[in-house]
């Protein structure tokens, strides 16, 4: 399996990285890789899997079997003017997704898409069209800062 994790905008809480690791660790025999934008606004300097580079960006859209956004299609749509429409999932975050939940849920199921969440206060809204997805920290690392 060859997945794409990207977002046109910054990685803010470090999600991608961590998503990376996971499934270096976990599911070695897949291929995820994970872009954003430069984290030029995010006070936490995140490690991040691979730099933001357009041509890169595109050419691993096209290698991917499946793409996982983040807080909706706006990345996906950058692609998909080149005819390049891959399965998704879209993982949302936050606001914006609070806000309007109606809009963000009815684009997910035009687009036959699986959506994920990051907070149980999110899945709350619709958990019958949503999946918790909480951020994947490495426990044993964790373990090691006490």
């Amino acid at each position: 399996m060859n997945i794409l994790n990207i977002h046109r905008g910054q990685d803010t809480g470090g999600q991608g990285w961590r998503l990376a690791d996971a499934f270096r660790r976990l599911e070695p025999e897949w291929t995820f890789r994970s872009m954003y934008r430069p984290n030029a606004f995010v006070y936490i300097d995140y490690p991040t899997d691979l730099e933001w580079e357009p041509d890169l960006a595109m050419q691993l859209y096209k290698q991917a079997d499946v793409v996982h956004l983040h807080n909706g299609f706006a990345t996906a749509d950058i692609f998909e003017r080149h005819r390049f429409r891959k399965p998704a999932v879209v993982h949302y975050h936050g606001t914006a997704f609070r806000t309007n939940p109606r809009a963000f849920l009815n684009k997910q199921e035009q687009r036959r898409s699986i959506g994920l969440v990051s907070t149980l206060d999110l899945w709350l809204i619709r958990p019958e069209r949503l999946e918790w997805l909480p951020s994947p920290y490495n426990l044993a690392e964790l373990a090691c800062m006490s």
